[in-house]
């Protein structure tokens, strides 16, 4: 397998209420503006140097300001589908949604991410481990907004805790490859959230879940916070 001929899944549903106080504008949150572009591009724009061409959109609210921008993708040189949610689904619903899409292993992220890892050692090593379901890990210090993960000595994950105060450890960095087996553990039509429901059953039930731990860069856009921390990230890029 090559990332190349893997579809690249992003969550895009979010309403982004959390960044209003630094956004005015009422966006999906991939699309509230960085230095004068929407966070999206620069998502998009990160996976096509790594070596993505097919990606698929899970949208949600305000799904036609997504699609009007990003349209086919021709302007990142790949190709973007769309798969619209018409209620919320939650994470997890939202890719059960898709799963006419979903025949072979494909890529998971979230919406709000910027991960500058090397998805093809993730890859690799999604194969060598025969998983059915892996998750980029960082070491994180008090991170209480990732799933604190825990793993055996050949970095099987034992426990997935979404949203728990970790003070060190290992976190999800919202970067996933999944099997379509992982499907069958998601209730079709129902709010399910894949961090909170999907991975700790897939746990419990004996799913061959890993974890890859990755030292690159590692951002979200979900709070006011983590939004300004990515913002002065871009701003440190263009310094001459």
């Amino acid at each position: 397998m090559k990332i190349s001929n893997m579809l690249c899944v992003i969550l895009v549903g979010g309403e982004g209420r959390r960044l209003r106080s630094v956004h005015k504008n009422k966006l999906p949150k991939p699309m509230v503006f960085i230095e004068n572009k929407p966070f999206l591009y620069y998502q998009i724009g990160l996976l096509a140097k790594k070596g993505f061409r097919k990606f698929l959109l899970c949208t949600g609210i305000m799904s036609s300001i997504i699609e009007e921008r990003m349209t086919n993708g021709s302007r990142f040189g790949v190709r973007i589908f769309y798969s619209k949610e018409n209620r919320p689904l939650g994470t997890g619903g939202a890719v059960k949604n898709a799963r006419r899409f979903l025949n072979k292993p494909f890529f998971l992220l979230n919406g709000d991410t910027y991960l500058d890892i090397d998805y093809n050692s993730f890859l690799r090593y999604h194969i060598k481990k025969s998983a059915e379901l892996s998750i980029a890990v960082a070491k994180q210090k008090n991170r209480s907004s990732c799933g604190a993960v825990k793993m055996d000595d050949g970095n099987r994950v034992v426990d997935f805790s979404e949203k728990k105060r970790v003070m060190e450890g290992f976190v999800s960095a919202g970067a996933y490859i999944v099997s379509p087996a992982v499907l069958n553990f998601i209730p079709k039509g129902r709010k399910i959230s894949f961090e909170c429901r999907t991975i700790p059953l897939c746990v419990k039930n004996g799913i061959k879940v890993y974890g890859y731990t990755f030292k690159g860069g590692f951002y979200d856009i979900g709070t006011p916070v983590n939004y300004r921390i990515f913002k002065d990230f871009i701003k440190s890029r263009r310094r001459p």
